[in-house]
């Protein structure tokens, strides 16, 4: 995919897959630290409304056999043109606008990507979500991201929270992402925040995946940074 204003950027795309004070801002910068790769931050979950716009228009049962309708060209039935739509047009454009709008990939950008915190909210449309990234933006890639729930809970605004809520929130949402990452591992890996602060080798999987060259020192130089959040 390419920017409107930029064609000559290529992408690869990388989508951070998380929930609140997991770490994903360190995650997002040490990938930033990569030269050609900009992961934007969060986009408070835009892409869930384009999830349902476009399924609506081009996975329900309903009007894929309307398209197919010789009735559906004459004025008077009620899905009137329907059939000159093409719900997978429609997908990619939305992706295109997406790319566009919300992610504004820098030129000389070869890998973009985002990260977001909201993916288990509506956990029905996930595997939509997914589904979306994976057939309309080139060479989708995912990195699960979780961190130690008690550390989690603590943290920020969860810790206004009924501690037994945030757990229960926290392992819903990571039940969700593992289950499907154990069932996509050629284009997944799940990370653990614990793990690479305490040893940045274990960042190396997700490098491998992406396919980027990994750096010890400047994954310990970036993690030496204190985040201003």
């Amino acid at each position: 995919m390419q920017h409107e204003n930029n064609p000559q950027v290529t992408t690869k795309h990388v989508f951070i897959v998380t929930y609140g004070r997991s770490g994903s801002t360190l995650l997002q910068k040490l990938l930033n630290s990569s030269e050609g790769v900009c992961i934007r931050g969060e986009n408070n979950d835009v892409l869930l409304g384009l999830v349902k716009s476009w399924s609506a228009f081009a996975r329900e049962k309903e009007v894929y056999h309307l398209r197919r309708s010789k009735k559906v060209v004459r004025d008077d039935h009620p899905w009137y043109g329907i059939n000159l739509s093409n719900g997978e047009t429609f997908g990619r454009h939305l992706a295109e606008i997406f790319t566009r709008d919300v992610l504004f990939p820098p030129e000389n950008t070869l890998i973009s990507g985002f990260k977001e915190i909201r993916w288990h909210r509506e956990p029905e449309w996930f595997e939509a979500r997914m589904d979306f990234l994976k057939t309309f933006f080139v060479d989708a890639k995912f990195i699960i991201n979780t961190r130690n729930h008690e550390d989690v809970a603590r943290s920020s605004w969860w810790k206004t929270m009924p501690r037994d809520e945030v757990l229960a929130q926290l392992g819903a949402a990571e039940d969700l992402y593992l289950n499907w990452q154990s069932r996509h591992p050629e284009i997944s890996c799940h990370l653990h925040f614990d793990d690479y602060v305490a040893d940045p080798s274990r960042l190396k999987p997700a490098f491998d995946l992406i396919g980027l060259p990994f750096s010890r020192e400047r994954m310990e130089s970036v993690l030496q940074t204190r985040l201003q959040h």
